[in-house]
């Protein structure tokens, strides 16, 4: 099994330079899967900032159904590009192929159960 071209991710956190690139290959024949561009321990504390100040300005966060709308489109790309997962995951992993399809279908649905949780809950507590 050849990948059509090996992935590449580069960095998604603002304010921070890359570190380096880090190359991932297949433990089953040695074959490029991925090209992640790394950080370092300070643009990994800066990339926590960035999270903790999103979170909190409640003012920016997207609506429930603008982020419902998001998830839904994920959901519809990941099955029409449900075998190129699997091929990624199998390249990556080296597991058997039956387990990888159950996982990137496990996947799909935790995806879904995003989309459930956003729909049907309202931030209340849970006692002790």
């Amino acid at each position: 099994m050849t990948t059509k071209k090996p992935l590449y991710y580069g960095l998604q956190v603002q304010g921070v330079p890359g570190k380096g690139i880090l190359e991932v290959t297949s433990p089953f024949n040695g074959e490029l899967v991925a090209s992640i561009e790394t950080i370092d321990e300070k643009g990994a504390e800066q990339a926590l900032d960035n999270a903790f100040r999103t979170f909190n300005n409640r003012y920016g966060w997207l609506p429930a159904d603008e982020r419902m709308a998001i998830l839904q489109r994920t959901v519809e790309l990941m099955k029409v590009r449900f075998d190129r997962l699997v091929q990624i995951e199998v390249l990556d992993g080296g597991k058997p192929l039956i387990d990888i399809r159950i996982e990137v279908e496990r996947a799909i649905d935790g995806v879904l159960l995003c989309i459930y949780c956003i729909r049907n809950e309202h931030g209340q507590e849970i006692p002790m």
